[in-house]
């Protein structure tokens, strides 16, 4: 019986003694004081201690529950029928689609070359392949592609703003979710899905240059694994791949001294260009021996009417989104009064978290955003424009005009307000004022409150400009009252008096009108004044 006083204990567990005294409870038991009697024994109706659940485990439920969600979104999207996204043969046959592929010419009304027919090799075509052998429907593989580069999407955010120890798990999730969900992804997706692969995979190509940046080594094999990234972006269409690569040569760019940053650069460098030579050549080839369509298709007034700074920030720069018959969810994102409203707040809270100055690695990601903005706004055409803005144009209609739909660079703009919506839970959870008087707190407190030494001078200089009032010294009792301390040797006269500080055994203090008041050294440096714990007052001597 538990309540027996005479029953033998286990090893380890004390005896509760004959008295009647209570038994002595451990201190990391949940337990109350009314759950256990004065015998030591146990009610029956005691709760039992709740077991915690793993934090990495309640992590990867949370993945698991938006990645599902993000599944689950795509296939309720108009089920049952396929959406006119990229090519419908792909979709219907993607082995003929991939078999014709292999071949540059096309015999086919009269003969042609075929416009990168090649990019589909990786991933699109073997993904739709693997799902037609499997007997899936098409609408059902086709959804599952979208769910596909969603769930890449969320996922290379939340791994990237962990190698950069930005924001905590949760934070984390909800900025890959915002980045999954973007404007441009969700009106990308079911018309030109080939156009957001490169975005899925932006975040994949900077996490492993993240990870050899902070330990010094694996630079080779983590350049092999960001030109991996880079080959699954696809070569559909090469300025939607070409516009990724500045996110991490920037990242690349931005390292410290002393991590081999150039070193690391040269392998990435020769990793991409492996990792884009297969769809390269054939690139190459068409544009210098095949018909040349650029001229016939949108012009750099239309591509550029619509990349205000807003609408850069808030992700509705797309010009296609404002064709309401053509793509109604791009034009509800671009138009809606509500959605305007929210794709904006998202942007506000980004910018929020990447202003802060104890962002980490900040120099990276604001140099990407405003890289990005100065890239997609440029030629903005409008009636207040930049002077440099009509040139662009000109340009984009001329020899840059492979890269007329600057929209293509909207993951210059994305990633890092996501990587802000990362930062800011965390840093408003931290500048959090607790009660009490922060003065009396750790440093380590102090700082993660926003105080820290700077705070703390500056508290120092308002209190010496109030005359009479109290100044605040840190106690330390090894320093100031101990054998020895500073306390002691001042009443021994040990303290060489000076102007500095010390004058006749006596502290003199600064004032508001420049006098100094003489303060009993003893009081001073020995006698704690009332307030909190660590916190020694100076009173001015009578």
């Amino acid at each position: 019986m538990f309540g027996d006083s005479s029953a033998t204990m286990p090893d380890g567990v004390p005896a509760v003694p004959e008295t009647g005294a209570p038994a002595p409870r451990d201190s990391g038991s949940r337990g109350s004081a009314r759950d256990s009697g004065r015998d030591g024994s146990v009610r029956a109706d005691a709760a039992p201690v709740e077991a915690s659940v793993d934090p990495r485990l309640r992590d990867r439920l949370r993945v698991l529950v938006c990645c599902l969600a993000l599944t689950a979104l795509s296939v309720c999207t108009k089920p049952g029928l396929l959406l006119a996204d990229t090519k419908v043969d792909m979709v219907l046959d993607p082995g003929a689609f991939l078999g014709r592929a292999l071949h540059l010419w096309d015999p086919e009304q009269f003969g042609q070359l075929q416009n990168q027919a090649a990019g589909y090799f990786v991933p699109m075509g073997p993904f739709y392949w693997l799902g037609h052998a499997a007997g899936m429907p098409p609408w059902i593989v086709q959804r599952l592609w979208f769910a596909l580069l969603m769930c890449a999407a969320l996922l290379g955010v939340r791994a990237l703003a962990a190698r950069l120890e930005i924001g905590g798990p949760a934070a984390r999730l909800a900025a890959g979710t915002a980045y999954a969900l973007s404007p441009h992804a969700l009106s990308a997706l079911g018309q030109n899905s080939w156009e957001y692969l490169p975005l899925a995979m932006l975040p994949w190509t900077v996490v492993p240059l993240a990870t050899a940046a902070r330990r010094d080594g694996g630079r080779i094999r983590a350049a092999a694994r960001s030109g991996l990234a880079v080959g699954l972006c696809g070569g559909i269409n090469g300025t939607a791949t070409v516009a990724v690569l500045t996110v991490p040569f920037l990242f690349l760019l931005t390292r410290p001294r002393g991590t081999h940053r150039f070193r690391l650069l040269g392998w990435w460098t020769g990793a991409v260009a492996c990792a884009v030579g297969w769809w390269l050549v054939p690139l190459v080839l068409t544009g210098r021996y095949g018909f040349s369509w650029l001229g016939y298709t949108e012009q750099a007034d239309t591509t550029t009417a619509t990349t205000g700074l807003v609408d850069v920030l808030r992700g509705a720069e797309r010009w296609i989104n404002y064709l309401p018959q053509a793509l109604p969810v791009g034009d509800a994102l671009a138009a809606s009064a509500w959605l305007v409203v929210a794709t904006a707040v998202l942007a506000a809270l980004g910018l929020a978290g990447l202003v802060r100055r104890d962002l980490p690695d900040r120099t990276f990601p604001l140099l990407v955003l405003l890289g990005g903005v100065a890239v997609v706004a440029a030629g903005h055409m409008s009636r207040i424009e930049g002077p440099l803005a009509p040139h662009l144009r000109d340009l984009l209609d001329g020899p840059l005009a492979p890269l007329r739909n600057l929209y293509k660079f909207d993951g210059m703009v994305r990633l890092p307000l996501a990587l802000g919506i990362a930062h800011l839970p965390g840093t408003r959870a931290r500048h959090r004022a607790p009660a009490g008087d922060a003065a009396g707190a750790p440093p380590a407190a102090r700082r993660a409150r926003g105080g820290g030494r700077d705070a703390g001078r500056r508290r120092d200089a308002r209190d010496g400009e109030r005359p009479g009032r109290a100044r605040r010294v840190p106690r330390r009792p090894a320093l100031l009252a101990g054998r020895g301390g500073l306390a002691e040797r001042t009443r021994r006269g040990a303290v060489r008096p000076g102007p500095a500080g010390f004058a006749d055994g006596r502290l003199h203090l600064g004032t508001a009108d420049g006098r100094r008041r003489p303060a009993a050294a003893a009081d001073a440096l020995g006698r704690a004044a009332d307030g909190p714990a660590g916190v020694t007052g100076i009173r001015a001597a009578p």
